[in-house]
């Protein structure tokens, strides 16, 4: 038996597959009482066709909390597989090690077929948890993997310290302060076959250096007559992990890879907020980018719960996901079976939009956001999940009143544009636009002024109503009137109800006397589903039925809680000074008093007027109350 390498070296460790009447053993130095990282294989002679496990072991290695493992080999000889099914869709098969749920255990899996280079990889997120609640394994499995014979030739499968995709230089082992494990070793010891040699060669890992801190940028200058720089001022919340993308001067393409080792260590000092983490993606600005692609592993967002945010930056625009993005149904097999996904943010033209459209964009910013799979567009849409979309833009023509300030989809095949309802302009230094979308694509910042002939003796609600009708979540009775006074209906309140909030579910089931063929089925159902409403008795919704004042009070305090908006309730001690308190029903009492609690609802006087049918303008003044939450 050969010795085993010297410490903290990580050896080259060449398996010889000779496919006809070759053989060899592995032998293994003893593992009792070392601190080492072994490859095993069941088998080093097999035909086309045949599989051979590959098994990743450690022993003996104190607080573990994360690996890496770079494996080259030929991919014209044996291609990657699961070693149980020979599937190459999940290639993967995880040990007993990096697997505890509560630490938020991030899988890593980088495959590049074309050079024939795989990194696999499991590292935990949240580490202060781990340092004080983990029962640490010492010694075990990491993973198990195949590789499938394609060829009938002598071929080699090693360990490298070459960069793969999405994965850093070399093979590694965290501990649980993010930090790299050196006292182990690698072990392989090769066997002579048919008097050839096999040498066993060394690479000694160079350090992985710190990332080198980023300077701040410089504030913009805020000068009128100076162009003005897109990106806000203000830093965004959650750890910072910056990112200099490199241009290709032909394309203007400015890319860049989020690389796990830099990810796990800003997760580790990211601070945890309602269970909560935030990593921010911040992407530098290149002189002469048109757009910015960023790629990161898969994995990051397809996990089943809530337990951190992404937000990547750049200077045309910002997008936020949660980690369960890729979690719900209906994802693109590419983007499940990828290791990696890329999304790309750039600036775009008013190209196919019509005269009267492109007078509303002006000059505003119009980008372009998509998300790629192996280099390939993914078309998407996410109704469960959206994501949150922010614009930099620093308003320079329009009249203060910058509520009028709205948000376009627009179809890039008909030109066609559709109202993002949940667009509202927020007064960083430099102004930004910011909404939430359950769809990639092009979006246009523009300025959609809106009102009606009927509507000015009601000053109280005329610039609600001006303003939710230039989002477009209400809609006037034609282009010049909204019929102001006019009562509605309880299905016509669930709808705005719903698109204000931006809630969405999917339900099976829904009131009896809600036809699936009304405009309104859809919304009901969510308010049904989400427990907004449990309707008026006997499964029966009354749809078009007028609402009351206390009934839209109601449905809108139960919306309220469930979109997070509030949490604490009002009480009869809220409502006290109203003369006509006791005319409110029993049912209602609560959800009146929260909004009375909250100033949505103020009353007229001491009359709350609670058995009054509420009117298109009443509706108005609590919608964009509500809006702006």
């Amino acid at each position: 038996m050969k010795k085993a390498i010297n410490p903290n070296v990580i050896a080259v460790f060449l398996v010889v597959l000779m496919l006809t009447v070759w053989t060899f053993t592995l032998t293994f130095v003893s593992a009792d009482n070392e601190s080492n990282l072994i490859l095993e294989f069941d088998k080093t002679e097999a035909e086309v066709g045949e599989i051979i496990k590959v098994t990743a072991r450690v022993n003996n290695i104190k607080k573990l909390a994360g690996y890496q493992i770079n494996i080259s080999y030929d991919p014209d000889v044996v291609e990657v597989v699961n070693p149980d099914t020979g599937s190459t869709s999940s290639v993967i098969v995880t040990g007993d090690l990096i697997t505890d749920s509560r630490f938020l255990p991030l899988p890593v899996l980088s495959n590049d077929k074309d050079t024939g280079l795989i990194a696999i990889g499991r590292i935990y997120i949240n580490l202060p948890e781990y340092q004080e609640k983990g029962q640490v394994k010492e010694t075990g499995i990491l993973f198990e993997t195949g590789f499938k014979i394609l060829k009938k030739e002598k071929t080699e499968i090693k360990l490298t310290n070459e960069r793969l995709p999405g994965g850093i230089d070399g093979t590694v082992l965290f501990d649980w302060e993010g930090k790299h494990i050196k006292d182990y070793e690698v072990i392989g010891a090769i066997q002579e076959i048919n008097k050839l040699e096999i040498p066993t060669s060394e690479i000694t890992p160079e350090p992985t250096p710190d990332p080198t801190p980023q300077e701040p940028t410089a504030t913009p200058s805020l000068d009128p007559t100076s162009e003005p720089s897109l990106k806000p001022t203000t830093e965004p919340e959650g750890e910072i992990l910056p990112l200099a993308p490199k241009l290709d001067n032909s394309t203007g393409e400015a890319s860049v890879t989020a690389e796990i080792k830099d990810i796990m260590e800003a997760f580790n000092n990211a601070k945890t907020e309602e269970g909560i983490k935030k990593l921010v993606l911040n992407v530098e600005r290149v002189l002469g980018a048109k757009s910015y692609v960023i790629e990161i592993p898969t994995d990051l967002l397809s996990y089943n719960d809530l337990v951190h945010k992404i937000l990547i930056t750049t200077e045309f625009g910002n997008i936020e996901m949660p980690s369960n993005f890729f979690s719900q149904k209906g994802v693109s097999d590419k983007i499940i079976n990828s290791a990696t996904v890329s999304f790309s943010i750039k600036t775009s033209d008013l190209e196919g939009l019509d005269e009267d459209i492109k007078n509303k964009i002006g000059i505003r910013p119009v980008v372009e956001i998509d998300i790629m799979a192996d280099g390939e567009l993914i078309q998407w849409n996410s109704p469960l999940i959206p994501i949150k979309v922010s614009i930099p833009y620093m308003p320079l023509e329009e009249p203060e009143n910058y509520e009028f300030i709205v948000v376009w989809h627009i179809n890039k095949g008909t030109g066609g544009i559709m109202p993002v309802t949940s667009g509202k302009y927020q007064t960083y230094p430099v102004g930004a636009v910011e909404f939430m979308t359950n769809n990639f694509g092009k979006f246009a910042v523009a300025y959609n002024y809106k009102t009606f002939d009927d509507i000015s003796s009601y000053s109280w609600a005329k610039n609600q109503i001006e303003v939710l009708a230039s989002k477009g979540v209400i809609s006037g009775m034609s282009e010049t009137t909204f019929a102001p006074g006019e009562d509605i209906k309880r299905a016509d309140f669930i709808i705005l109800l719903i698109k204000s909030l931006g809630l969405y579910c999917e339900f099976e089931s829904n009131f009896s006397d809600v036809s699936p063929e009304s405009y309104y089925y859809e919304y009901v159902g969510m308010a049904k589903e989400l427990g907004i409403t449990s309707g008026v008795g006997n499964n029966m919704f009354k749809p078009l039925k007028k609402i009351t004042r206390q009934d839209m009070m109601v449905l809108t305090a139960n919306a309220l809680k469930i979109a997070g908006k509030i949490s604490d309730t009002g009480n009869e001690s809220d409502i006290s000074k109203f003369s006509d308190k006791d005319k409110i029903a029993s049912y209602a009492v609560e959800g009146v008093a929260t909004l009375v609690k909250k100033g949505i609802v103020v009353g007229s006087g001491n009359i709350i007027n609670p058995l009054g049918n509420a009117t298109r303008a009443e509706l108005a003044a609590i919608i964009y109350k509500i809006y702006y939450i």
